[in-house]
């Protein structure tokens, strides 16, 4: 996603994972990663409570939440639901229903939740940080809001924006073609924006 290098990174028995993300890590950063990774298979990581904390810079943090932000630029809430641009992983379904809105954690999301799902994303102003699970990108962890309560919703870009878990810290269009991805999201946009102009 980059541009740079696809970056190798060994796991357990002679697994890799081919790892490209939006921002390119560090040396040292890939470096521990690699060091953390190979004690785990693909599967192992994948099952895994938590995954490898990658302690980001300022400048990565910054060029995440740039990136965020250009994605969803002049999409309100309800676009973004109607364009696909969000999915909700069902682990975090299950969150937000049981820790958000109060309901039974197999309730299906509805459109009201979904549109303040988006909002969040939208209103997502800080990177905490960012976690490996054996993929080929990374989560990040953005601070927010939820019905005027501070959350932790973590995200990872791929064909959309794809919510993976939310945490409440304590105290506080049709459907897309299956070759869609996060670019093409920002290029419509700039698109629509010219036919407007």
């Amino acid at each position: 996603m980059n541009g740079e290098k696809p970056v190798i990174i060994p796991l357990k028995n002679g697994e890799t994972v081919i790892f490209e993300d939006i921002i390119k890590l560090e040396d040292t950063q890939i470096q521990e990663l690699s060091k953390l990774s190979f004690n785990r298979t693909k599967q192992e990581w994948r099952a895994a409570e938590k995954g490898v904390t990658i302690h980001l810079t300022t400048d990565q943090k910054t060029s995440i939440l740039n990136f965020k932000n250009e994605l969803i630029f002049n999409f309100t809430a309800s676009e973004m639901i109607e364009e696909d641009i969000i999915s909700v992983l069902p682990h975090a379904q299950k969150r937000i229903n049981y820790r958000l809105e109060g309901h039974d954690s197999d309730t299906p999301l509805n459109y009201e939740t979904l549109i303040k799902l988006a909002q969040a994303i939208i209103d997502a102003d800080q990177v905490k940080k960012a976690q490996w699970k054996a993929s080929r990108s990374l989560t990040y962890t953005f601070l927010s809001t939820y019905n005027k309560k501070s959350i932790e919703i973590s995200l990872t870009f791929r064909s959309a924006i794809v919510i993976v878990t939310i945490i409440v810290p304590k105290g506080g269009p049709s459907k897309k073609d299956p070759g869609f991805t996060v670019r093409d999201i920002i290029e419509y946009k700039k698109n629509k924006q010219s036919l407007e102009n």
